[in-house]
């Protein structure tokens, strides 16, 4: 697999502004070129005006200085002790004290952040004392940037993305898995009626390096194609525009996923595969942090992973408040479209939300195309269980409704 976490972040340590860059994300997005609706947020500590000829240089000597000038410690991964009987209530519950100001990368308007927003409007983060503010960077390797420059503590990320990153000293750590799987679907047009009609055609694509790439070629090696030889990967930047290429025969299929594969669905476009159902375990999209602020703040790690937990047993069990949630965050009134949204991704999400070993294996074998330092690594170098493993010890998954 041709790709690399410097051609991720080559795109990428160029900000944006969210009303005007219209960068392309991982996910699925609104069938807009105006993300996220009137609203504009800036994203904290990056430019947002950079010459594209000159971000790839920069990108990749902007990760090669954090990295360099990151703390670094040869201290082994903390490890979840064995609760005591007195401890085990106060895993399960809250955290008191004084309230912590977190921050919190969101990479793309997509269905699998449906818990996370269900979490927050149900005031379960609030509970934990943990005043959420989200910002929004339109990349996993760009929100890897964000987080060890101290931009942002939490953000969901590309598996993949983060093996290549700490295969490079990035030292990043997946705590808490949103999907174990890629949702997402192959939609064609009627000009390719089954995966071997895509032999000399185009695939859109967002952008190299993405989830919407990795998902690309996990299909292809399930219809035996070559990336690049037999179908050309089209980079659209987003996947409104993937979807508009579609429309436009600019591509012959795309990837792309819920809510736009309903969109697609609704202009005409057939699916060709449903990775979610039909492809490899893949820790598609995991909310991680760098082991750093993991070791100096494990009360606000325990206190994220219960939040988030319980905002996954309440989105497969309230449908009005999910499709609420998707409505806003989403910015999206279609009830039909959010309706899918929901029923996707309450199949989807992990519950309890473990990373799996066999995806991370998957996606280390992938990895290990591009980043020879990946190369026979094991799943433990990039994943700490201790939250889920402390809240599974208490018996607080059991409890859940």
């Amino acid at each position: 697999m041709q790709r690399s976490f410097a051609q991720s972040l080559a795109r990428d340590r160029a900000g944006v502004d969210a009303d005007a860059a219209h960068e392309g994300f991982a996910f699925g997005q609104r069938d807009s070129l105006v993300e996220f609706g009137h609203h504009s947020l800036r994203v904290v500590g990056l430019s947002s005006v950079i010459d594209r000829s000159c971000v790839a240089p920069l990108a990749a000597l902007t990760f090669a200085l954090i990295v360099a000038c990151a703390p670094t410690s040869s201290a082994p991964p903390t490890q979840a002790a064995a609760p005591t009987q007195a401890s085990t209530a106060a895993v399960a519950t809250p955290r008191s004290g004084p309230r912590t100001n977190i921050t919190v990368i969101n990479t793309a308007p997509t269905g699998a952040f449906g818990a996370f927003w269900t979490a927050i409007e149900a005031g379960y983060f609030a509970d934990e004392g943990l005043d959420v503010e989200i910002t929004k960077i339109a990349s996993t390797s760009r929100a890897i940037a964000a987080m060890l420059a101290g931009e942002a503590q939490f953000s969901p990320l590309d598996g993949q993305t983060v093996i290549e990153a700490d295969s490079k000293g990035a030292d990043i750590r997946l705590f808490l898995s949103l999907t174990n799987h890629l949702v997402f679907s192959v939609m064609a047009s009627d000009d390719v009626p089954n995966p071997q009609a895509l032999k000399g055609k185009k695939l859109g694509i967002t952008r190299a390096g993405s989830s919407t790439d990795t998902a690309a070629r996990q299909a292809l090696q399930i219809f035996k194609l070559q990336p690049d030889t037999d179908v050309a990967l089209i980079p659209l930047d987003s996947a409104p525009n993937i979807l508009l290429g579609m429309a436009a025969h600019q591509v012959d299929a795309g990837v792309l996923s819920p809510p736009t594969i309903s969109r697609a669905r609704n202009q005409g476009f057939h699916e060709l595969i449903n990775l979610a159902r039909d492809g490899p375990e893949f820790p598609s999209v995991a909310f991680g942090s760098t082991r750093d602020y993991a070791a100096a703040h494990p009360d606000v790690m325990l206190s994220f992973a219960r939040a988030y937990s319980r905002g996954v047993a309440r989105f497969k069990m309230d449908r009005d408040l999910s499709v609420k949630a998707y409505q806003k965050y989403l910015e999206i009134d279609d009830q039909s479209i959010l309706q899918d949204t929901w029923d996707e991704f309450r199949e989807q999400l992990s519950m309890p939300p473990v990373v799996t070993p066999a995806g991370l294996q998957n996606a280390i074998a992938a990895a290990a195309d591009s980043v020879s330092e990946a190369r026979g690594s094991m799943p433990d170098k990039y994943v700490d269980g201790t939250w889920v493993q402390q809240l599974e010890r208490a018996g607080f998954f059991k409890n859940l409704p």
